[in-house]
């Protein structure tokens, strides 16, 4: 019993745990995706602005980060260095236990840009958030915004091309480990319910001679997850059967 209650625990536990990443992840994909519209725009701006007069101007999309106070019992992770949301919420309240948050993998974080270490890592009162704007800017203001080593609009260009390819880089790499948590996660989940199984039984055998009356509702409780697992198996199957 204490075995298979162990088994049971370590696999919900490890669930639990892909889902928070995943979570995690998610946010930081659609932030890459956030940039890049951010990117995109200014590449259109840039491209507006090519013969016009130097006191012309453009529409052009911005983001402000803002500093938002924490409800009560939430808990964050934060970079130091970066000084972004790494992780919202985080069931982690101590910094130094950080390098548990979902947000971590190998003891770096795989949110914020520069994959800080986990030292780099902090909970606090309130969190980053990200809001976009549109302003105008002269020509000289935008390709200013791009950079201090971008000196005329094809400069520009050329840097937010680069910095688009990179983040497309980031995105790339997020979606393949989304992708692969999400296939460990299929097999946890598919291993999950032979686990409850057995743990059920062995409640049954023992409840014969402890606590005859409850032997019949885990009975009928073994009845449902059966049920659920001959479920699982037929659409398993039929979706063999459509590849």
């Amino acid at each position: 019993l204490k075995t298979s209650t162990k088994i049971t625990k370590e696999v919900i536990s490890s669930i639990q745990k892909m889902r928070r990443e995943m979570a995690a992840l998610e946010v930081a994909m659609y932030n890459t995706i956030n940039q890049e519209n951010l990117i995109i725009s200014k590449l259109d701006a840039l491209s507006a602005c090519i013969g016009t007069r130097p006191t012309q101007t453009v529409t052009v999309e911005v983001a402000n980060t803002l500093k938002k106070d924490l409800n009560a019992g939430e808990r964050v992770t934060i970079c130091n260095l970066c000084n972004v949301t790494c992780h919202y919420p985080c069931g982690l309240a101590v910094t130094d236990s950080k390098v548990n948050c979902a947000a971590m993998s190998n003891g770096n974080c795989r949110i914020c840009s520069k994959n800080c270490n986990w030292i780099h890592h902090r909970n606090d009162t309130f969190r980053w958030v990200s809001e976009t704007n549109s302003i105008k800017m002269v020509p000289a203001e935008l390709v200013k915004s791009c950079g201090d080593k971008c000196k005329n609009i094809e400069g520009a260009i050329l840097k937010l091309i680069d910095d688009f390819c990179i983040s497309q880089n980031q995105l790339i790499v997020l979606i393949k480990t989304l992708s692969s948590i999400q296939t460990e996660l299929r097999k946890a989940a598919r291993y999950e319910p032979k686990q409850l199984l057995a743990y059920v039984d062995e409640l049954i055998e023992k409840s014969k001679n402890l606590d005859p009356s409850s032997v019949k509702k885990l009975q009928i409780a073994k009845k449902h997850l059966l049920m659920e697992n001959d479920l699982l198996d037929s659409n398993r199957n039929s979706s063999a059967d459509i590849h």
